[in-house]
């Protein structure tokens, strides 16, 4: 993991009231959000607003797995009494966002 490099970054692309789309910067679809199928009068807003904080939570996710390696990485390396069990908790959750 001493491996430093730029996360990717990615972008939300709003194209209605009830998709959204996630992309990379440089274009590259990653996935569709959609409450067109759920959404109600009764509830359309409240659908609006949980869609919209997911699609920030996915776009913040690749530099939120950079963050999270970095804190590993330090975790081991600067601390001679590291939690062990928080830092392979931290390597178990790395692994599961890199498909790994």
């Amino acid at each position: 993991m001493t491996k430093k490099s730029k996360p990717e970054s990615w972008k939300m692309v709003e194209h209605s009231w009830s998709d959204t789309s996630i992309y990379t910067v440089d274009d590259k679809y990653i996935c569709t959000l959609s409450i067109k199928n759920e959404a109600t009068e009764a509830n359309q807003e409240k659908l609006e607003a949980l869609m919209k904080r997911r699609a920030l939570l996915m776009v913040a996710a690749p530099k939120m797995l950079d963050m999270l390696k970095s804190c590993a990485e330090d975790l081991a390396f600067s601390n001679e009494n590291c939690d062990k069990e928080l830092h392979q908790q931290l390597l178990s959750t790395i692994a599961k966002a890199e498909d790994n």
